[in-house]
């Protein structure tokens, strides 16, 4: 197994979960007539090569728990530097130092940990692009195995992998499939899956992904064999975050 590519995609839309803990409704983010497409798109892209192509969605990598707090530190620090001013320079509080230093800074520090907990943007912005890059490719390297995609006749299975707070999609392709693409050969499909994420339409990218997939696969010498059968099952798998089991 090898990671082929890994790429950060950016989706605003108000669709997508607020955070690591809105888990349990990721199958909102799917219409049945969406799964049923996926999974179409999915049978026909093998029907023209003997690869095993493998989705999953997730809501979340991690749960980020550190990016609250510092959100309440930086709550904190910026209304006790304020109240600090304000109360140098006009008097507030009526000279009670003690107040004016606690009260703002408690009430920052809640501000700050309730604002980093609900919103996603800012969320994301307290974590280290480096710290979201690893947890979604462990998790990915970790879906590869529980979803078993290594299990197939040639080593042949390829994950399309989406965490959905993060903005990023991870490909991992077997030791059958890397022999025959090379990496990069990945990456228009990831750009143009990203472009449809941005745009708020992550099944319809995906749909147009797998079958990229499967062009890209047959053209790779990796071409249907008569004796080919279907090895494992074509459904999106939706996962529940990482304080739940994935489905």
């Amino acid at each position: 197994m090898g990671v082929v590519t890994a790429l950060r995609y950016r989706i605003e839309a108000e669709r997508y979960p607020r955070g690591p803990d809105e888990a349990m409704d990721i199958e909102r983010f799917f219409s049945a007539s969406e799964l049923a497409a996926v999974e179409a798109a999915i049978h026909q892209a093998e029907g023209a090569s003997r690869a095993e192509i493998v989705t999953v969605a997730t809501p979340a990598s991690d749960r980020y728990d550190g990016a609250p707090w510092r959100g309440a530190a930086l709550g904190a620090v910026s209304t006790a530097v304020a109240a600090g001013v304000t109360s140098w320079f006009g008097g507030a509080w009526g000279g009670a130092l003690w107040l004016t230093a606690s009260l703002p800074t408690i009430l920052g520090a809640l501000a700050g940990y309730v604002a980093a907990d609900r919103i996603p943007w800012l969320r994301r912005q307290l974590v280290a692009p480096q710290t979201m890059d690893r947890r979604v490719r462990r998790r990915a390297a970790a879906a590869f195995l529980e979803h078993e995609v290594f299990a197939t006749q040639d080593r042949s299975g390829v994950l399309l992998f989406l965490s959905l707070f993060e903005h990023r999609a991870v490909v991992l392709g077997d030791s059958g499939i890397n022999a025959h693409v090379r990496p990069e050969e990945w990456q228009a499909i990831i750009a143009e899956l990203c472009r449809r994420m941005h745009a708020g339409d992550v099944a319809g990218g995906l749909v147009e992904a797998v079958a990229a997939c499967g062009r890209l696969l047959e053209r790779s010498g990796l071409e249907a064999r008569t004796d080919d059968r279907d090895e494992l099952p074509n459904r999106l798998r939706l996962e529940h975050g990482p304080d739940h089991p994935h489905r």
